[in-house]
């Protein structure tokens, strides 16, 4: 028997797919001297596009499972799952966004 769109999502932020180690400054920006607060903003920076590129494979990985890629309203399942369930991590992203499929297909 195959498994559901979200039980796969959910084996695969479950297995790791879309972990990553968080790097961050150890001290105030106003305490660093300036070779210090620029390694702080670019390692600011690396971790804003990390992000950005996990959040773009997490919603890939969700529009392939439910067969919404191209679909015209997948952009808005995205927005709606990420706002709704992103604050709990991925795993809320994916079930905000099987509840949400579901009216679209």
């Amino acid at each position: 028997m195959k498994e559901s769109p979200l039980t796969q999502a959910l084996n695969r932020i479950n297995a790791g797919e879309f972990e990553y180690e968080y790097k961050s400054h150890t001290k105030p920006l106003r305490e660093m001297n300036i070779r210090e607060r620029e390694q702080a903003i670019a390692t600011r920076r690396e971790m804003q596009e990390l992000d950005g590129q996990m959040r773009t494979n997490c919603r890939t990985m969700l529009a392939e499972l439910y067969g919404l890629v191209g679909h015209p309203k997948e952009q808005k399942v995205w927005d709606m799952a990420w706002d709704m369930g992103h604050a709990s991590g991925w795993s809320e992203v994916a079930i905000q966004y099987d509840n949400l499929a579901d009216l679209v297909l």
